[in-house]
């Protein structure tokens, strides 16, 4: 049987497809652990299991370093390993879903959908997983004191910045924490990007 070809959605678990012209289903989220599947083509689908397990950043042909240090458990003909998570698009997760969010969320606190969504953009590619090297998570690549601020400021409990929802809403929050410092200033919206930043 053919790896590419269409496989029928599983009604009870999360579906994914692989986006990345090939992938390997590893045993460990880590690109150098054993092949329990070496090529899996475009388009493939899989059922999730676990999202964002912390694994080894993978590295490139030319030995840059990628996006994100997240890999996801998932099942392929009774088989469950690990796909790093950009070579897949998990359903409802993509950039224009994730756009969606972002806009409606910000709508909703009040917030300008248009500038917030080009935040993401520019931190994250609106890529949900991803991971910096300093530390940094989630779409509006937070770091855990903005966390912090954002909790003690608005009275949340967030503590996945790599969980979509809360992501953006602490994204958007902690914009607002930084335009508010800022608001008063010359050049306000340059510096409030910055700080942000």
């Amino acid at each position: 049987m053919s790896l590419d070809t269409d496989f029928k959605k599983s009604d009870s678990r999360e579906t994914a497809v692989i986006v990345w012209e090939q992938a390997s289903l590893r045993e460990e989220p880590n690109q150098n652990s054993r092949a329990l599947i070496e090529v899996m083509n475009k388009g493939v689908q899989v059922d999730m299991l676990e999202k964002a397990v912390l694994g080894e950043r993978p590295i490139n042909k030319n030995g840059a370093s990628l996006l994100s240090d997240r890999w996801h458990k998932v099942e392929f003909q009774k088989t469950a390993g690990y796909i790093y998570c950009e070579a897949l698009k998990i359903e409802g997760e993509g950039e224009e879903d994730v756009a969606k969010i972002i806009l409606s969320k910000a709508k909703g606190l009040n917030e300008d959908g248009c500038l917030v969504l080009a935040i993401a953009k520019r931190e994250s590619k609106l890529f949900p997983y991803a991971v910096s090297s300093a530390g940094a998570q989630g779409l509006f690549q937070l770091m855990g004191i903005a966390i912090s601020d954002v909790n003690e400021k608005f009275g949340k409990n967030f503590s996945n910045r790599l969980n979509i929802e809360q992501s953006i809403e602490s994204g958007i929050l902690y914009f607002q924490i930084v335009k508010k410092k800022y608001q008063d200033k010359e050049s306000f919206l340059e510096k409030t990007l910055a700080a942000g930043n």
